[in-house]
């Protein structure tokens, strides 16, 4: 069978890894495209070498950019290359381009997300053949497959990922003796209303001082953060710098959650309010902090330490009681080619 998998953001690389290698050793050809977005093709190239990576439309800052460059021009490119490849099925993450295509080009179309929110959302739900969601959405619907847990669970759970100390070395870092932060950039549909800098905030009010390497997504910021170690994308092994950290804090949903789901102490300081990530906080394994000054006075008191056994204990309870993604993407693909 002929494959898709149309990659927008750089979390869904990591969601389809194990599904995009498993398909290519049965046999099937795989056709990996992807947006022309930040590190996208890069960390793409990184992570499937042997494998042709045909970037797609490219990502507008404005939002009619983005309506017309980023949504209108690449519907069209990708209509043209659907039709040279002729896929027997597409994978997305609620890249609803390649869903509605799916329609009309008579392929099957497989999508997973976790955000309602958002409008690609509704569209993919849409055209999708199935859409498979954590089920604390709480959606449901004739085409809906709902799984327990959120998506970072098919690359971090334990069957799939093992920390790696080593990743540590070309940093210079000891295990828990640093914090790492993630500073998302605010162009996305998804983080527009995001107008305060609270990463930026908790920089100048002292964590300067503090240890820390930081991924930051817009790079023409990194003067504003002089004092810390500033990750070059792509990262070899991104997910130990986080599993060994003792602290991560994210302005951005998505590294706010694979925190959590590592069983590392985290923190969401942007100002969206998700259900996934309610999933979590439910748990106690997710604080949703926005304000600078109340994470800088925990952080001193040692609110935030833990110990060392809780962090394996939390992966155990997640592995226990949460569904494995890969196998419900798998299953659900399929059987959707046999139908």
């Amino acid at each position: 069978m002929r494959i898709l998998f149309d990659i927008i953001h750089p979390a869904h690389v990591n969601f389809y890894k194990h599904c995009v290698y498993r398909l290519r050793e049965e046999g099937h050809d795989v056709f990996l495209v992807c947006l022309d977005r930040g590190s996208v093709p890069r960390i793409m190239a990184a992570e499937f070498p042997g494998f042709s990576v045909t970037p797609i439309g490219r990502y507008a800052k404005g939002k009619l950019g983005l309506y017309f460059r980023t949504g209108l021009l690449r519907t069209v490119s990708l209509a043209k290359h659907v039709a040279r490849i002729k896929p027997d099925a597409s994978l997305t993450v609620a890249a609803f381009q390649t869903d509605f295509l799916s329609r009309i080009f008579r392929f099957k179309s497989l999508s997973a997300y976790d955000d309602p929110g958002h409008w690609n959302f509704s569209l993919s739900k849409r055209f999708a053949d199935r859409f498979v969601l954590p089920e604390c959405l709480g959606v449901n619907g004739p085409n809906i497959v709902r799984f327990r847990g959120l998506k970072e669970w098919a690359y971090l759970s334990p069957a799939y990922f093992q920390p790696d100390i080593e990743a540590l070395a070309p940093y210079g870092l000891a295990p828990k003796k640093y914090i790492f932060i993630r500073d998302v950039d605010i162009v996305s549909l998804n983080y527009r209303k995001q107008v305060v800098n609270n990463i930026e905030l908790l920089y100048n009010q002292g964590l300067s001082e503090d240890n820390v390497i930081l991924s930051l997504e817009n790079k023409r910021l990194r003067a504003n953060y002089a004092q810390w170690r500033i990750l070059e994308e792509p990262v070899r092994d991104i997910h130990s710098l986080m599993y060994f950290s003792r602290l991560v804090i994210s302005s951005g949903d998505s590294m706010a959650r694979e925190a959590a789901e590592l069983g590392v102490p985290a923190i969401y300081c942007g100002q969206r309010d998700m259900k996934a990530n309610r999933a979590l906080a439910d748990l106690g394994y997710l604080l949703h902090l926005t304000e600078p000054r109340t994470i800088l006075d925990r952080l001193n008191t040692g609110a935030f330490d833990q110990p060392e056994e809780e962090q394996a204990a939390r992966r155990n309870r997640l592995l226990k009681e949460w569904d494995d993604p890969n196998e419900i993407v798998y299953k659900n693909l399929m059987e959707l080619l046999s139908a």
